[in-house]
């Protein structure tokens, strides 16, 4: 049985996929318009679910080279993010999911793909958006374990812990940029029941 809670959470998060606006975008190719319109649906819909962590989100996402502090930047390049931008390669938007917020664990979306270091862990990896096959929500029981998993074309399974508003985040962030809208789904099969959210 899906708790009331629960199951009005994601009714509201399936709005999200019937806005024309992220079609545009998509279409467009315009990552930081995508990631910008996300992060601003996701704060109008879910900051009653997650207070906290919406009324901080601008210390931990930063949408725009322009917008992340040069410290971080640093860090996440040292520490994970091996942009090529001698392939033509741009920084779009960095997530610090780090407990101090230091840059060096965390997302970095490229206009080519995400580079990703998990907290707590020295599991790092780099994905094109071109390599990806699709992303499934699996299962959460605690906001700070939460996971998602990205398959790649190649059968490989990425799985990522984090908060559930930053899972959310990425998971709507790369369902549009791969052009992936059988999502719905994929929200309402999470072990056999909308438990998702904590």
């Amino acid at each position: 049985m899906i708790h009331a809670k629960k199951k009005k959470l994601l009714l509201k998060v399936e709005e999200l996929f019937r806005n024309d606006e992220l079609d545009i975008y998509t279409k467009e190719k315009d990552y930081i318009k995508i990631l910008s319109f996300l992060k601003n649906e996701l704060i109008d819909k879910l900051q009653k679910y997650f207070p906290n962590e919406v009324r901080n989100s601008n210390n931990y996402i930063y949408i725009g080279i322009n917008n992340i502090p040069i410290k971080k930047l640093k860090k996440a390049m040292k520490s994970y993010a091996a942009i090529k931008e001698n392939e033509g390669e741009k920084i779009i938007a960095l997530i610090d999911c780090g407990l101090i917020l230091n840059g060096k664990k965390g997302f970095v979306f490229t206009n080519k793909g995400i580079y990703y270091r998990q907290v707590g862990s020295r599991t790092k990896w780099h994905l094109y958006y071109s390599d990806i096959n699709d992303a499934k929500i699996v299962h959460i029981d605690y906001v700070y374990f939460a996971y998602l998993i990205i398959n790649d074309i190649y059968n490989y399974k990425y799985k990522i812990y984090t908060t559930t508003f930053i899972k959310l985040l990425v998971f709507f962030f790369i369902e549009n940029i791969t052009g992936n809208k059988n999502t719905l789904y994929k929200l309402q099969q999470l072990d056999g029941q909308a438990d998702y959210i904590d």
